[in-house]
């Protein structure tokens, strides 16, 4: 029987209007999520519609499509809120317009100010539609609706000319003589005129709830069922939205059913198609399928994975701190612009100890880092030698750890300890877990679990955020060697963490046949003995403990894998036990705090390492807010959380003044149940409180940082923070990520006292409340916590060394040591070469205007490491318009950088020719090894066996080549890649 369906249906409708009525539609969607699909779904359904979407949240972004489209779009989708805004007349509209061209008069403020009544906004750079930037005689606005910015550039008050340019690039796209600028359509007074108007001749649609059609069968993954039903469908135009791509490959191949489309993953992941219904329409012959009628309802996998993005925080910016390997820490003071021997050349200022300078060509910034480690480092001394000794320091305590990382994984790859199968039970476990695992874990586990069927004893690392799923790949690890026979030993550094894990395991094992304990300072002496001996009696598979299972009364019979969640966090004493309570046996370690993916890199080799970056499905974005203390902010906060029957974290780190802090919250809801938690209340007292909470009988739960490790409550969905100046941006994060467990919306509270707020802790703040996103680690947190990750991996020694000398030079000195022990000689090094060419090699301000734009791809440039990567970055700049001059001699000099790295030279250098016009130069090539007889001849000139020199004008128009073709000659013959490290 015909049904009411949903969007897919609804799609499909209104890509057919048009092609029955002849006309156009307006369609109003409830939201915008609804709008993006249905306007992806049209699409996919009909290649003769035009579709333009409008919504009031973004006016006037609107505002370009509602003046050009509706003579071009045959479908409108409109949010249904626009239906409220009063526009100006249609018919009045070009009178008001303003459209620049070339060679007339405007001035420049005047079009700003035009622009700014209309909506945009002046901004630095232009990085997003309806934005300008004005710099000099350069006027750069992105309009609405436009993949690409427009640039007009003014003599005086005149427009010389006006072109439109790559958004990213700047790279010229087209020179244009006239740019019409969009119109605010918005009327601030109240008029006759809506969407309707512009839309005249257009269908109005208010809903689509009348739709029906015949829906598909529900085959609850019945593939016999699916595969004899998708015969009658062969001849059909067949579309499916699906989580499980490869299934559908299967059931429907490619030979059999021509006319099917997968829809992709961005059409989908705007809204759940995959879990929407489909539809039938025999008549036209179309077969819209979902994952809910092939298989059954299942949860999404949202996957926010992080495209390795760019870091802000490794950007330069004016005033911060950098580290040049040859010449230590410095503070970056801009790009400037030299003129030299009659040549243009720009070079990156370093303001250092005693007023010293130091200018930096751009072509060498691959020696400059922004320093990573303290707020506040010493600057080095241009003069001193205090930067040399200080990395050599570093540079042999890095070769020392690096050797011992080698000889421990040496010692376990030869030794021998039990091998585990995967055991049919297993699967049991698999049902119960409420979601798909996520990509990262499905990685992770796999990887572990071919460790664990080696005789050689694993050493793992898994590491991830916060709530990314690091306790389900343990718990599958320790039933897996559980269900082998083998003991498994949990070790938590808290008690908290310990009932916390324990509580998940006997959840989640319940109908396998695996016995659990717990044993902690809150269990009594007699629970604890009786513990013990059915521990040695081999009547336990998994103890999960706190470090009481390092006593020497402690006897395992058949211990197989050892799991320890953050072992950072144990004492020293603590620690050295945990080395011979490792020995020959399987180890995984977890840690939420993460390594720098440089030494993940440098270690992969030595250590066994999985990096969870993934969320779990359904997982959203906690809502972060920072906000001077007051007794609205919370209770507005605290009453929200309630009112949906959620608990709360109050977190109050001041256990002298908080039965206090109680008093007055529950003066703001006298109706709460409020619970205290901390590290001094009597261990069965805290115990009690923590259940309590556990199962819903208190609301707020006023506590210490004692809730920073392992509190996983779903239902815990709002954290309150006091006097959160007073933590470190880590800290903080890890602390948020104590909610937003389920897939209700969670929410951060940062409560500061205005009298105590450094500009410090205020800009660490905002950094937290503007990187809310899932993952993020926070650009700024993870680099924090990435230095104490080297700490935890390495040694305190080693966490003491990267702050010394920056993050980013530590680990480039830490893989090198690395790479020279592995494969047991020198590795390549890349020579400090000195060049210096009579040609003017820089990006002009036409070019980019910006200058932290220009700084970005200075920067990028100078770390290019090959010739192939280099060519594929000439490419990506030259793909619309020839290069600048000045553009192209920076591209032709960072390539002679390139080969010159890799050779004998050790100088290329450039002196005027006095009294020459035009003018001359002598070029000087000079190298570390004895330079092949076969290079001296013409026009070179022999001067010793390691330096040949001639003059610019004899090696003719193309000199610059020649010089390139010479360096190509004097390529090193190592195989290995070069590394640039201090010597």
């Amino acid at each position: 029987m015909p049904a009411i369906l949903g969007l897919p249906a609804k799609a499909y409708t209104l890509a057919h209007i048009p092609l029955t009525s002849h006309k156009g539609v307006l369609y109003f969607s409830k939201n915008t999520e609804e709008q993006k699909t249905l306007a992806e779904l049209v699409m996919r359904f009909t290649k003769n519609a035009s579709v333009a979407t409008l919504a009031k949240t973004v006016p006037q972004y609107s505002q370009q499509t509602l003046l050009f489209l509706p003579h071009e779009a045959n479908i409108i989708i409109a949010i249904k809120d626009i239906e409220t805004l009063t526009l100006k007349n249609p018919q009045t509209l070009k009178e008001s317009s303003l459209t620049l061209i070339k060679q007339n008069i405007y001035e420049p403020r005047h079009i700003a100010s035009f622009l700014i009544r209309q909506g945009f906004t002046h901004e630095k750079t232009c990085n997003t539609p309806l934005t300008f930037a004005g710099k000099g005689e350069i006027l750069e606005v992105w309009l609405p609706n436009e993949t690409d910015l427009y640039r007009i550039q003014f003599e005086e008050n005149n427009i010389e000319q006006i072109t439109r340019i790559h958004h990213n690039t700047k790279a010229v796209l087209k020179k244009i003589s006239k740019l019409k600028l969009p119109i605010n359509l918005i009327s601030e007074k109240q008029t006759p005129w809506t969407i309707q108007n512009y839309f005249p001749h257009h269908t109005l649609l208010e809903n689509l709830n009348n739709v029906r059609f015949k829906i598909p069968q529900w085959y609850h993954s019945d593939v016999t069922r699916i595969q004899k039903d998708a015969r009658k469908y062969g001849d059909f135009q067949i579309f499916i939205t699906t989580d499980h791509p490869h299934k559908i490959q299967t059931l429907f191949p490619k030979e059999t059913f021509p006319k099917i489309t997968i829809l992709p993953e961005n059409i989908q992941n705007t809204f759940n198609l995959a879990q929407d219904k489909g539809f039938i329409d025999p008549k036209h012959r179309v077969l819209f399928l979902t994952d809910l009628h092939l298989f059954g309802k299942t949860e999404k996998q949202t996957s926010l994975r992080k495209t390795k993005t760019k870091i802000t925080l490794d950007q330069l910016t004016l005033g911060c701190f950098v580290v040049h390997i040859y010449h230590g820490i410095g503070k970056y003071i801009g790009l400037t612009r030299m003129y030299i021997n009659g040549k243009n050349r720009d070079f990156v200022a370093i303001q250092y100890a005693g007023k010293d300078k130091l200018f930096v060509p751009v072509d060498q910034l691959d020696r400059i880092e922004r320093y990573v480690g303290t707020e506040h480092p010493k600057l080095h001394s241009l003069s001193g030698n205090t930067w040399q000794e200080t990395l050599h320091i570093v540079k042999k305590s890095t070769e020392h750890i690096a050797k011992e990382l080698l000889d421990q994984h040496a010692k376990r790859a030869n030794a021998k300890t039990s091998t585990f199968t995967i055991q049919s039970e297993e699967t049991i476990l698999e049902e119960t877990f409420a979601y798909e695992l996520t990509q990262d874990q499905k990685t992770a586990l796999k990887k572990i679990v071919q460790e664990l069927s080696t005789e050689t004893p694993m050493d793992h690392l898994l590491c991830g955020d916060v709530g990314f799923g690091k306790t389900e790949i343990a718990l599958r690890a320790a039933v897996h060697a559980a269900l082998n026979g083998y003991q498994v030993a949990l070790l938590a550094p808290t008690t908290i963490l310990a009932q916390q894990h324990f509580d998940t395991f006997t959840e989640r094992t319940k109908g396998l046949p695996i016995r659990g304990a717990l044993l902690t300072r809150w269990k009594k002496s007699k629970e604890k003995q009786q513990t013990q001996r059915a521990l040695k009696d081999g009547l336990i598979d998994v103890i999960i403990a706190t470090h009481t299972l390092l006593g020497k009364d402690i006897q395992f019979p058949k211990l197989g894998l050892v799991i320890i969640d953050e072992e950072q966090r144990f004492g020293v004493k603590q620690k050295e036990k945990l080395i011979a309570f490792k020995t020959g046996v399987h180890v995984l370690t977890l840690s939420a705090t993460p390594i720098p993916r440089t030494l993940y890199l440098a270690l992969s080799g030595i250590k066994s390492i999985s990096y969870l970056e993934t969320p779990p499905s359904n997982r959203k974005a906690i809502q972060t807010h920072v906000a001077h203390t007051s007794d609205a902010v919370i209770q507005k906060a605290l009453a929200f959380e309630l009112n949906r029957k959620g608990q709360v974290y109050f977190l109050h780190n001041h256990i002298p003044s908080i039965e206090k802090r109680k008093y007055e919250i529950q003066t703001l809801l006298p109706k709460a149940h409020i619970g205290i938690a901390h590290g001094q209340l009597p261990d069965t007292t805290l115990a009690n409180v923590m259940h309590v909470f556990d199962q819903g009988s208190i609301d707020i739960l006023l506590c210490s940082t004692i809730i920073e490790n392992g509190i996983d409550l779903p239902n815990v969905n709002t954290l309150i923070v006091d006097e959160a100046e007073n933590f470190g941006l880590a800290q903080l994060h890890q602390l948020r990520g104590r909610i937003g467990r389920g897939n209700r919306q969670a929410f951060a509270y940062f409560l500061t006292h205005r009298n105590k707020l450094s500009e410090t802790a205020h800009e660490r703040l905002t950094a937290l409340e503007e990187a809310s996103e899932l993952g993020a680690g926070l650009d700024i947190a993870k680099r924090d916590m990435e230095i104490r990750g080297i700490g935890n991996i390495l040694g305190k020694e080693q966490h003491g060394h990267a702050v010394r000398i920056g993050l980013h030079l530590y680990l480039r000195l830490m893989k090198f040591a690395v790479d020279e022990l592995q494969h047991s000689k020198s590795v390549a090094v890349k020579r400090d070469v000195h060049i210096d060419l009579p040609l003017e090699a820089y990006i002009p301000l036409e070019y980019e205007p910006n200058e932290e734009k220009r700084l970005e791809l200075y920067r990028k440039l100078a770390k290019i490491e090959s010739v192939d990567a280099f060519n594929d970055l000439k490419q990506k700049l030259s793909t619309h318009v020839p290069l600048p001059t000045t553009l192209h001699n920076l591209l032709q000099l960072i390539k002679i950088k390139i080969l010159a790295e890799q050779s004998i030279l050790t100088e290329i250098d450039s002196v005027p020719i006095l009294d020459t016009k035009p003018q001359d130069f002598k070029i000087i090539i000079k190298t570390s090894e004895v330079i092949p007889k076969g290079l001296y001849r013409e026009p070179w000139e022999y001067v010793t066996n390691f330096h040949v020199r001639t003059k610019q004008s004899q090696l003719g128009n193309h000199w610059l080549e020649k010089i390139t073709q010479l360096v190509q000659q004097l390529q090193r013959r190592e195989e290995n890649k070069v590394q640039l490290v201090p010597q």
